[in-house]
């Protein structure tokens, strides 16, 4: 017959021993269920931010790049045309607008026209990226008159484009 200690040791014992056992149980799935879990949301970020580099992959609309450089009282065209009617402009400014013409510009040659000729905006739309990368090497040179002259290019080409391809 089994004989106990008269002290209350054999409960710690058991309890001890109960514990190592449910470690041993539980433990291993525990750990590898997490391990699952934090792989699942490591992929899920993953994912989505090869997709946020996809989108700025992809070619913004003529909609979403008129309304980038042109829409507004602080759009990077409004705020080029006060910068450049200074004798002493903030070339960093100017030089960060640019870079945002040139973009759009080389964009916007990628764009099929709503409505009228292809080819007819394509002339257009190039001659619009013409523009914006003479802009760019202005504003990087610090060539206030190079920089003036291909603005004006800029801005005049909208009456002539918008006659043919915008839609009404």
């Amino acid at each position: 017959m089994l004989s106990f200690p008269n002290d209350d040791s054999w409960l710690v014992l058991l309890i001890i021993s109960e514990t190592m056992r449910f470690k041993e149980i539980w433990m291993r799935p525990l750990f590898c269920a997490g391990s699952l879990v934090a792989f699942v949301v490591m992929a899920c970020l993953a994912a989505g931010a090869a997709s946020a580099s996809d989108d700025d992959d992809e070619t913004p609309s003529i909609k979403a790049i008129m309304e980038k450089l042109h829409k507004g009282n602080k759009s990077p065209l409004s705020s080029v045309k006060t910068a450049l009617k200074a004798n002493s402009p903030n070339w960093e400014e100017v030089q960060t607008q640019a870079k945002l013409f040139k973009k759009y510009g080389d964009a916007l040659v990628k764009n099929d026209p709503p409505r009228g000729n292809k080819e007819a905006y394509a002339k257009l739309a190039k001659a619009y990226a013409s523009s914006a990368k003479s802009f760019e090497e202005a504003a990087e040179r610090e060539n206030l008159k190079g920089a003036r002259d291909a603005f004006k290019k800029i801005s005049n080409s909208c009456t002539t484009c918008h006659k043919s391809h915008k839609k009404n």
